[in-house]
């Protein structure tokens, strides 16, 4: 009885170091997962910064583009609305000198 209840207990401490070790595998596991896991997530942040920084880059780019081109048509039309005034003016000193003769 002795030998059966020591057999019991010797396959039951087996039976208990070996889940500890898989409970330490497993413990293992995760933390190799987890260390992916931060590492994949470091990356895809860093790579969606990147991408972010670029758009706003191209858009910083584009907005100088436009500004340059809209001060470029604005002044072009400053210059005409000066000159038809200008024009204007002319017209009625022709006129008024007219008047005089």
């Amino acid at each position: 009885l002795i030998e059966d209840i020591q057999g019991r207990f010797d396959l039951c401490f087996k039976q208990q170091v070996a889940m500890e070790t898989r409970i330490i595998g497993i413990e293992e596991s995760i933390q190799q997962l987890q260390l992916k896991f931060t590492e994949t997530l470091e990356r895809v942040q860093h790579s969606f910064i990147k991408q972010i920084e670029e758009v706003n880059d191209r858009h910083k780019t584009e907005m100088q583009t436009l500004t340059k081109s809209h001060d470029q048509e604005l002044l072009a039309l400053q210059r005409a609305h000066v000159q038809n005034l200008e024009d204007f003016r002319q017209e009625i000193l022709q006129m008024k000198q007219q008047k005089k003769l």
